[in-house]
């Protein structure tokens, strides 16, 4: 089943009922993980197969066989199927989260000490392959998979397992106001900006993934007012931009220019600002300019900027005559224009 041409065939041959049937009748912790990974591979970039196994009821299998294991490697074989099952179908994913195995994933992993990197990792990407829509991310949500993320981005310390929790905090509160928002009350704000503190700042491979991954989570959060809010009070935004402005990762240069102009104000509310002779958060900061110019400079000097970039500079740079023409407020360069 690892090559495609044979995935096809699976079905036809009743390889796909057959380990279906299998896995209902056995408690063998060896067996079951084994057919598990099977069933990983059949359904890997293939609808037809998903639908199958979906047909098969394999969802409600893997949740009673959740319900009382505690070997690690079927619960990591479980969430592999999961993952491959909800990558890029929706409908497959919805039936993971109706059938409850999601929830008794969770809930098994929790009880288990000192659950492996393997697993950590496998729950997480389930988790994010499972949010692929905005109502299966308020779905997740109520597995406990919030909780979970968040401890595995408060508690851990190896940089693959950051990654997938932070990719995970993101995805789940992609779409969702009232997923973000529920991360945003958990603490997830907190453990992402120490995990970009703690791991941004030295061009080691695995430690700048893990702070991409937690900067582009910290981006999303942030497009919720509240979270944005609770941000800028927090005291944590000098140290995130002096992070970003001496990093030696490139890949992080780039994500800390994409959190800089996240928290830019929109136009309009920069003008406003700018009437009222005030600064928006993250110019008080001191060093976003220094940010988005270094990372032109370093990693888009020999081709297009992106627009998220273009637009961030702008705003950043907006001078007042622009806020007065933005907000129609007669303003220094409509005197100019009076005058001349």
């Amino acid at each position: 089943a690892l090559l495609e041409e044979h995935k096809c065939s699976m079905s036809k041959m009743g390889a796909l009922q057959a380990l279906a049937s299998h896995i209902q009748k056995t408690d063998d912790d060896k067996s079951v993980s084994s057919v598990l990974i099977a069933l990983c591979h059949c359904v890997e970039k293939n609808d037809a197969n998903k639908n199958t196994l979906i047909g098969l009821g394999i969802t409600k299998s893997i949740e009673c066989i959740l319900r009382t294991t505690k070997c690690k490697k079927v619960i990591s074989s479980a969430a592999k199927v999961i993952t491959n099952l909800a990558c890029y179908n929706a409908f497959a994913a919805q039936a993971c989260l109706e059938s409850k195995c999601v929830a008794s994933l969770i809930s098994t992993s929790r009880n288990i000490e000192s659950l492996d990197t393997e697993s950590c990792i496998a729950i997480m990407m389930a988790c994010s392959n499972l949010s692929n829509t905005e109502s299966n991310q308020i779905l997740v949500g109520e597995t406990g998979a919030l909780q979970a993320i968040l401890y595995y981005l408060e508690n851990s310390d190896d940089s693959s397992v950051l990654k997938e929790a932070s990719n995970a905090c993101a995805s789940v509160s992609y779409s969702a106001s009232i997923t973000r928002k529920r991360m945003g009350k958990l603490g997830a704000i907190e453990a992402l900006v120490d995990i970009i503190l703690y791991k941004g700042i030295n061009d080691d491979i695995n430690e700048a993934k893990s702070a991409v991954a937690a900067s582009l989570a910290l981006v999303t959060l942030i497009a919720e007012q509240t979270n944005r809010a609770f941000l800028e009070d927090s005291g944590e935004l000098p140290s995130l931009v002096d992070l970003y402005e001496k990093t030696d990762s490139l890949d992080v240069l780039n994500a800390g220019a994409m959190f800089v102009c996240a928290m830019i104000p929109a136009p309009d509310k920069k003008a406003a600002l700018l009437q009222e002779g005030r600064m928006s958060a993250i110019e008080k900061a001191n060093g976003a300019q220094r940010i988005l110019d270094r990372c032109s400079e370093m990693i888009y000097s020999r081709s297009h900027l992106p627009n998220w970039l273009i637009r961030g500079n702008a705003s950043l740079r907006m001078a007042e005559d622009e806020a007065c023409n933005l907000l129609e407020i007669p303003g220094r360069k409509n005197d100019v224009l009076a005058n001349s």
